[in-house]
């Protein structure tokens, strides 16, 4: 998903640092940066940071001159708070006129009290013989906050984009679907269903946000009853809805300290194999430094995308 700012970002910036690419992840009250250096077709990473995000723009500056990350490609994502997110059918338009004629019935369901940024990404398959879109919806002046922070800190602005899509690139591209369930500190889990790279189904699963602070005991307990129904239903909406193989895994990674128990209780309710989301998948040596889901996928945008070039998808029908 692109804003159309990079047209004006590429003209802006003629020097490039080539194999450098900066995630940034932005919510409420906190700013993530992560810096990755692609070498032989392996990503490492470089530095993470986080900082408030009041003072982000001015940090991103003193960042990247200290990590000499001028004219690396940029690509940012939003936290929830920042965007609404729905699903509507797809205009019967050509391409380039879908953002246009997506205003009037977006503007109708989401009630706009100030001025917003539209855009959209396609379902990769037909949703039950319906072509759909899901729709973002930005504040304007965050757009403008984000394109003149990434000036000011001489980088190149090439997306901003949005959670759901960020988490995506934290797994390699893969033939099967896999269902990811990935959350960020105290924020809702966010379950995709992944394949090929691409997104087929996104949710978010409320009343998680304090997973971590459970005992063993308590998971043992049915805490974590109704979140296997969510992943159940996701894995049947997937294969009977868009008419999809069966998920045959789930990769999770959450903020939680009894992950070994998370694994074996939904192991036990779920018809799949169940395992931690190793970011050593997607990352060369990932360490513990690695705090922040959105800002690394984004930062890993610039080698999945030339893994999806490589790659088209090919949606199979059951």
């Amino acid at each position: 998903m692109y804003i159309g700012w990079t047209t004006y970002l590429k003209q802006r910036f003629q020097s490039k640092r080539a194999g450098m690419a900066v995630g940034v992840s932005l919510s409420a009250e906190t700013a993530t940066f992560t810096a990755l250096r692609s070498k032989g077709g392996e990503s490492f990473v470089v530095s993470e940071v986080s900082v408030l995000y009041s003072q982000w723009q001015a940090q991103l500056s003193k960042w990247v001159a200290k990590q000499k990350l001028s004219g690396a490609e940029c690509h940012v994502a939003l936290a929830q708070n920042w965007y609404q997110l729905l699903q509507i059918d797809r205009p019967d338009v050509k391409d380039d006129e879908i953002n246009d004629s997506l205003v009037w019935p977006v503007k109708e369901l989401m009630g706009f009290d100030k001025p917003m940024v539209l855009d959209y990404f396609d379902l990769p398959v037909p949703l039950a013989g319906n072509k759909k879109v899901n729709v973002v919806a930005m504040p304007e002046d965050t757009i403008k906050e984000i394109v003149a922070g990434c000036i000011e800190a001489n980088v190149r602005l090439e997306s901003i984009s949005v959670e759901e899509l960020a988490h995506c690139a934290l797994l390699p591209v893969l033939q099967e679907p896999v269902i990811t369930l990935t959350q960020e500190a105290g924020e809702e889990i966010i379950l995709n269903v992944v394949k090929d790279g691409h997104l087929y189904l996104s949710r978010r699963l409320k009343g998680f946000e304090n997973l971590g602070s459970f005992s063993a005991e308590e998971l043992r307990m049915g805490v974590l009853d109704s979140l296997c129904i969510q992943i159940q239903r996701s894995m049947d909406f997937f294969e009977s809805q868009l008419r999809q193989a069966p998920v045959r895994k789930v990769m999770i990674r959450i903020n939680a300290a009894q992950t070994a128990i998370i694994l074996e209780q939904i192991s036990q309710a779920v018809s799949a194999e169940v395992t931690e989301l190793d970011l050593g998948g997607v990352v060369n040596d990932p360490s513990e430094v690695i705090s922040n889901l959105s800002s690394l996928g984004m930062a890993l945008t610039p080698a999945r995308n030339k893994t999806l070039s490589a790659k088209p998808v090919v949606a199979d029908e059951k």
